[in-house]
């Protein structure tokens, strides 16, 4: 597999899984039905990260609309006592008590307008939504291979990926998969939770891979 195609299958997990956190739609199960087969023409299952990608998005793709929005709401809506698990980052990584949560969203703003994401991206209460966070990992998938192709050096764009994945993602996303997982209030939302775990995992090893090869090309 070549590393622009890796770069595309990447981009594409990413927007997939993020997307399977938002509120589901029926665009959503209409996306979920041909996913698997997107993902397979760029290479997906020469992975390890395959099989529960493709359980998620085929448990997507085969669920009740009305028992999926039944259950993202009881599970990612903001009840009276709160979410039951979050899909915020800054439930995790911020003292709500002390201001914290405004300074991490800031810092997120910045961060999308550094990017050059502008501020489409950040609009509304989604900001630091696990969706949110995946897609721009996505997008910064997508930056990698455009720089790919026009030949320029990947150490900022892989550095890019690197720091944001460590920073605003794998640093609380396994705590929010495992009380997905835990609740199990609906099995597509297990399964995709599942696959969010898989896919981090491998990213998590492969990210400093790629800037190694990066460096020594540069």
């Amino acid at each position: 597999m070549s590393l622009p195609q890796l770069g595309r299958l990447r981009e594409g997990t990413y927007r997939f899984l993020g997307l399977g956190f938002s509120y589901p739609t029926a665009e959503l199960l209409e996306a979920s039905a041909a996913t698997v087969s997107i993902l397979d023409d760029l290479g997906l299952f020469d992975f390890a990260f395959a099989n529960p990608v493709a359980d998620a998005a085929r448990g997507l793709a085969e669920a009740e609309l009305i028992d999926l929005q039944d259950a993202h709401t009881a599970m990612f809506g903001a009840g009276v006592a709160g979410p039951a698990c979050s899909p915020h980052l800054t439930s995790y990584l911020a003292d709500s008590r002390t201001g914290e949560v405004a300074r991490v969203q800031a810092l997120l703003r910045s961060t999308y307008r550094r990017f050059g994401f502008g501020d489409s991206i950040s609009d509304g209460d989604n900001l630091d939504h696990i969706a949110t966070v995946m897609e721009v990992m996505a997008r910064l998938c997508a930056d990698e291979v455009g720089w790919r192709a026009n030949d320029r050096h990947l150490t900022a764009a892989l550095s890019r990926q690197r720091d944001f994945f460590s920073t605003y993602l794998v640093s609380w996303a396994p705590e929010f998969l495992d009380r997905v997982r835990e609740i199990d209030r609906h099995p597509s939302y297990t399964e995709l939770a599942a696959a969010v775990h898989a896919f981090i995992e491998h990213e998590r090893d492969l990210l400093p891979q790629l800037s190694l090869v990066a460096e020594a090309e540069s």
